[in-house]
């Protein structure tokens, strides 16, 4: 679904975004951002302390998003894009009307997890960061950019379609020990719709979005072999330094000593990696587990 043909070159080169960042959440992406961010990747001015884009989050992060129409939601792209870069010009009052053309129906949005208010902070700050762009007043200078916000998987093939030289990254976390986790907002928030994952969410329904995730992302990688890298949560904390290589060179970006040094100090192995091995596994279908082996993920004894 690529943008509409006047819009493929609303950003100049220098602007164009060059890494998203997705997972299913808690599977660690934060420790990427903040790892771009060492190695000189703007992500985001609206940020959380994991990291996440939050204006990407209030404009996105809705079940009604995925049955927008397909024009309301290339101009919704437009939009994150404009605001995202930094770009003093192109088409920002087309960009402004979108923002107040939609101002209610994503302020008004049902979120299970943030209210009216915290989705008017996210409009108002991509407000102010257009008007200042459109001003002359924005003091951000040209930066190679991206994003990270782990519900970004939902949408990257809309994004890489959109934006042909856009890199996606997913970071992959055991799905065991992902089904145990106490974040199971995705699950609650997209599962009912993609999957019809029956509230409440439980370690059986998230292992099933999981799957679910998993398998759309192999779609993804056959679809974009060279623009699509796969980080396993688990190589980052017993292999940072190779991992964080393998990133940088992903998205040819440098490798010296210095700052992969500083990326690796950001690695903070998770208490909770292999929960899954002191848990009771019967709650899972022979099928799930079947499923989650053929895909690479070995089930370890306790």
């Amino acid at each position: 679904m690529p943008l509409r043909p006047d819009a493929r070159s609303i950003l100049q080169g220098q602007f164009q975004p060059k890494v998203a960042i997705g997972g299913v959440g808690g599977s660690g992406t934060r420790v990427l951002s903040h790892g771009l961010a060492l190695a000189g990747i703007h992500m985001g001015d609206d940020q959380n302390p994991a990291g996440d884009d939050l204006a990407y989050t209030g404009l996105f992060c809705w079940p009604g998003i995925l049955d927008v129409e397909a024009e309301r939601l290339h101009a919704l792209m437009e939009l994150y894009l404009l605001q995202g870069s930094g770009q003093p010009n192109g088409p920002l009052e087309r960009a402004a009307a979108t923002l107040s053309a939609n101002w209610e129906a994503v302020a008004g949005a049902s979120r299970h997890d943030h209210d009216r208010a915290w989705a008017q902070v996210r409009l108002e700050g991509i407000r102010d960061r257009l008007l200042a762009q459109a001003t002359g007043t924005a003091t951000s200078a040209v930066r190679p950019w991206g994003w990270k916000e782990p519900n970004c998987h939902l949408m990257a093939d809309r994004w890489l379609e959109a934006l042909p030289t856009l890199r996606y990254v997913q970071v992959i976390r055991h799905g065991l020990d992902m089904a145990f986790s106490k974040n199971l907002n995705q699950a609650k928030r997209w599962g009912p719709r993609l999957i019809g994952t029956p509230l409440p969410v439980g370690p059986t329904q998230a292992l099933d979005f999981w799957l679910h995730s998993q398998r759309r992302f192999v779609e993804l990688s056959a679809r974009y072999p060279d623009r699509v890298l796969a980080l396993r949560y688990e190589d980052l904390c017993r292999q940072p330094r190779d991992t964080f290589v393998r990133l940088l060179n992903f998205l040819d970006l440098s490798t010296d000593d210095d700052t992969v040094d500083q990326m690796v100090k950001l690695v903070r192995p998770s208490t909770s990696l292999g929960r899954y091995r002191s848990r009771d596994l019967s709650v899972f279908s022979e099928r799930s587990l079947r499923d989650l082996e053929s895909m690479g993920f070995e089930i370890s004894p306790n």
